[in-house]
């Protein structure tokens, strides 16, 4: 065997395979693109089917406890072709209600969840998968520190809360409203990808929003939020943030740059 076939054997069994259509789409060492194509499997891993991963470790914030997520129109031929629904995160609930329960700002203080058990993977976790395509070697890694679960008790009864929708196209189309309500940090995290000799990394060793869980709520024409409905979270994974209106200005700066 040849030195240069021996190099593409072990890159080929040290690592799981990635996925064919995960390593086709995997174009430029963006660890963004990474998280995006590959952050689904992590989170499944690590803490279940139930679990949404955020869209990208740099806009983690804009998914926190309190964010109100919209169903994103889709045409039928995008319904047909697509299994998730998307969903899209708007702003919080704090920032944009114009009537709430007095106590609202205690109601979504976070708490941790005493009576949630941790995976029992161990941390730090690591996770990678590998391959080759079209000639080139492809590698999604991340590392993963200790997670812990915070959440917020939303009960909400009609009448009680009521969001504004003026200017808002978003709200006035929507029916229902999705709320985060459970939400998984990690105390670390690191995602890097590798495109042959090419590699680009995210690092942070800050608290870390990397998964979440959400209620979902019927909205009336008025803006009036609840009763609480059902849903699927398992099918309704994908979210992403379009504009998000009315929230602090320290959040708004990171959640605004795409």
């Amino acid at each position: 065997m040849t030195k240069g076939a021996k190099k593409t054997s072990s890159w080929a069994s040290s690592r799981k395979e990635m996925p064919k259509k995960v390593c086709k789409k995997l174009i430029g060492a963006d660890p963004n693109l990474g998280w995006k194509l590959a952050g689904e499997m992590v989170i499944k891993r690590l803490l279940g089917s139930d679990v949404v991963p955020v869209s990208c470790p740099e806009d983690s914030a804009c998914f926190d406890l309190g964010t109100i997520l919209v169903k994103d129109h889709q045409s039928l031929t995008a319904k047909a072709a697509h299994r998730h629904t998307t969903l899209r995160a708007i702003g919080t609930v704090e920032g944009m209600s114009v009537s709430a329960p007095a106590n609202l700002r205690t109601i979504l203080t976070p708490k941790a969840d005493e009576n949630w058990e941790a995976p029992p993977s161990g941390f730090p976790w690591t996770y990678t998968i590998g391959n080759e395509h079209d000639g080139e070697r492809k590698r999604f890694y991340v590392k993963v520190g200790d997670v812990k679960k915070e959440v917020v008790h939303l009960t909400l009864k009609k009448g009680d809360l009521r969001l504004q929708l003026n200017n808002n196209d978003d709200l006035r189309k929507a029916k229902a409203v999705y709320i985060v309500t459970e939400a998984f940090y990690a105390s670390s995290l690191k995602v890097e990808v590798t495109v042959d000799d090419r590699q680009g990394s995210f690092f942070t060793e800050d608290k870390i929003l990397i998964g979440f869980r959400y209620q979902k709520f019927k909205l009336s024409k008025t803006g009036v939020v609840g009763p609480e409905l059902s849903t699927n979270i398992k099918r309704n994974r994908r979210v992403y943030f379009f504009s998000l209106v009315a929230v602090s200005s320290s959040k708004a700066q990171g959640c605004q740059k795409l």
